[in-house]
């Protein structure tokens, strides 16, 4: 699988800063200052050798070049519809507080955790239960004092190179009965169906890039049995738009000096849409949207 350059992923997570991205390189001590990504011929997981995720330092550096705490997610939106008011969830990963403040506004008691002391310090200033934590490390008191019915983590499995920590720290966290959302960049997502870069979606940002078989497999080695898969919709539209852009004619029209004028850009996109059209009916379900989530039962 491909071989992937620290220098060109620090330079992309820092445009036009190279000091920020000599630092994130000095930083990782990462051998050869290069990852190479393998699978596994059992499960499918995709992993990066040498396994070594970057420190908090890194990802401050990182997340306040590219503002990567989003407002609003697939999976926020979801997971609050699946709860009651009599749930009480625990968030790993928390970052900045939007889905815990989804949960304030919907009435159900949250709390989050997360190893950013920037991160927290926003959850707090915004008057929401946080605290910081390790997810890799050893757990806290509270923990264990205050058991959960749910426990979320969105968009960090992928980040971790102790990924058994996350399901461990699930299973302290959480009561008998348990439910476990685990949402993770989807191996459906169109940047993978089309085999392009995406830097982010790349170590060491991503460290795993997981499939249902994986998911399944280290849920039941951890005391979760995977309930169901659920892929992020895609809408039509973004369907046609996607297959009509990695078209060659789509692409060759990029390449010129028009490609800037709209009208123009969108009189093409219309024109190859019919042909887009057929090319997503024989895709099938192949393509969805760029996060999939597991609901796991507790064991």
């Amino acid at each position: 699988m491909e071989h992937i350059g620290l220098d060109e992923q620090h330079r992309s997570y820092s445009p036009g800063n190279p000091a920020v991205a000599d630092e994130l390189t000095r930083l990782a001590n990462v051998p050869g200052d290069q990852y190479q990504m393998l699978r596994c011929g059992q499960c499918g997981l995709e992993y990066c050798e040498p396994f070594v995720a970057p420190g908090e330092q890194s990802y401050q550096l990182v997340y306040k070049t590219l503002s990567l705490y989003p407002g609003e997610r697939w999976e926020f939106k979801f997971v609050p519809g699946q709860l009651s008011k009599q749930d009480t969830i625990g968030e790993i990963g928390c970052g900045s507080g939007e889905f815990l403040k989804i949960c304030r506004s919907a009435g159900i008691p949250a709390m989050g955790v997360d190893f950013s002391k920037d991160a927290i310090d926003s959850c707090i200033a915004s008057g929401l239960d946080a605290k910081l934590m390790d997810v890799s490390g050893e757990s806290s008191a509270f923990v264990a004092a205050n058991r959960r019915t749910a426990i979320v983590a969105f968009q960090v499995l992928e980040h971790l190179a102790n990924p058994t920590s996350l399901f461990a720290l699930a299973s302290e966290w959480s009561a008998p009965g348990a439910s476990l959302w685990v949402a993770i960049p989807s191996n459906r997502r169109p940047s993978r169906i089309f085999h392009e870069r995406d830097f982010l979606d790349q170590p060491p940002h991503h460290m795993t890039r997981w499939t249902e078989d994986s998911l399944k497999i280290v849920g039941e080695r951890n005391g979760w049995k995977l309930a169901r898969l659920l892929y992020e919709p895609m809408t039509l539209m973004t369907r046609l738009w996607w297959i009509a852009t990695r078209t060659r004619t789509y692409k060759a029209f990029a390449a010129t000096r028009f490609h800037k004028a709209r009208s123009l850009e969108m009189a093409l996109r219309t024109m190859i849409y019919p042909w887009a059209l057929l090319r997503s009916l024989t895709m099938g379900e192949s393509m969805s949207g760029q996060t999939m989530m597991v609901q796991y039962a507790k064991a």
